[in-house]
């Protein structure tokens, strides 16, 4: 599964101990804890699910609309944290301005009180990442640059937001991206949704190095993209793309502009004739996929013939 998904549980669980000890020195959770506790438990319950993002969106629209609307400085702080962690979730699955103007009001009241932790700042700095607010992401790293957050990321080139397919090309060096396109509308493409710091990933890229044929299939036919998520430091894409000058790696813009994947977990291989979608691979297991790759990359008659 994705990194970013591992990284932000592990944020999620650090601002948890502190929700969960306050909410022992009580008597039994507020009803925006209660909330927040319903809403965890979609998320988990739907964790290999390819509609988990819809649920949790919808699980929160449910449970949080009146956040949106209603005077935040009267709000204890503990419920604040509660709405911190569920608006986090719910803008990290299903990225929308929304999510995001939420989540910004939540940390702006919880900053006014001097009440927002360490991993709260940065779990919201890098959903300004995953949103895409690129000004604004710098505007709050010259704020809080002192709590050890990473350099904001500078964009280059005119706006993609609406263009099909967008991506975000890494530079060679320093801090900044482009916006481009992929071109999957025509002829055979391999579309691998992929991650440099996912194991799965790795050991899927030295299967296909290790194989000759596999190798140019990929080379001249692949795609390889990561999923749009909160990865704030863009060093390991520079790796990954130095490591593999033939298979380099751009993040998607937005996920809801990518039909073809069903569920953003890394490694999956979708296999695309003039557009469409003709099979896909999901995973890599300790035995390796290379099989399934090969019967996929023949049904698009691009194995060499005999």
């Amino acid at each position: 599964m994705m990194a970013l998904a591992r990284r932000l549980s592990i944020l999620l669980v650090m601002a948890g101990v502190l929700f969960h000890g306050a909410a022992a020195a009580h008597d039994e959770p507020t009803p925006w804890e209660k909330a927040q506790l319903q809403l965890e438990k979609v998320s988990r319950n739907n964790a290999n699910s390819a509609d988990r993002a819809r649920l949790i969106s919808a699980t929160y629209a449910q449970l949080f609309a009146p956040v949106q609307s209603m005077d935040l400085a009267n709000v204890p702080s503990r419920d604040l944290h509660a709405m911190f962690m569920a608006a986090s979730s719910a803008d990290f699955y299903e990225a929308t301005d929304a999510h995001l103007s939420d989540l910004r009001r939540i940390t702006m009241a919880l900053e006014a009180r001097h009440e927002a932790s360490s991993s709260e700042v940065e779990t919201f700095y890098a959903a300004l990442f995953q949103g895409r607010k690129f000004d604004e992401m710098a505007a709050y790293y010259a704020k809080h640059g002192e709590a050890g957050l990473a350099k904001p990321i500078a964009y280059r080139g005119a706006p993609v937001g609406d263009v099909h397919h967008a991506v975000l090309h890494i530079a060679a060096a320093g801090n900044a991206v482009t916006g481009g396109k992929v071109a999957l509308e025509q002829g055979e493409h391999i579309l691998v949704v992929a991650h440099p710091l996912c194991h799965f990933t790795q050991h899927a890229m030295a299967a296909i190095e290790s194989d000759p044929v596999l190798e140019r299939i990929f080379e001249r036919s692949s795609v390889w993209v990561s999923p749009p998520d909160r990865g704030v430091d863009i060093t390991p894409f520079q790796d990954w793309n130095r490591k593999h000058p033939s298979a380099p790696m751009s993040i998607a813009y937005a996920g809801n502009d990518w039909p073809e994947v069903r569920i953003w977990q890394t490694p999956t291989f979708i296999f695309l004739k003039d557009g469409k979608v003709t099979g896909e691979v999901i995973g890599w297991p300790k035995e390796g996929n290379k099989e399934a790759l090969r019967q996929e990359v023949s049904k698009l008659h691009l194995l060499p013939s005999k």
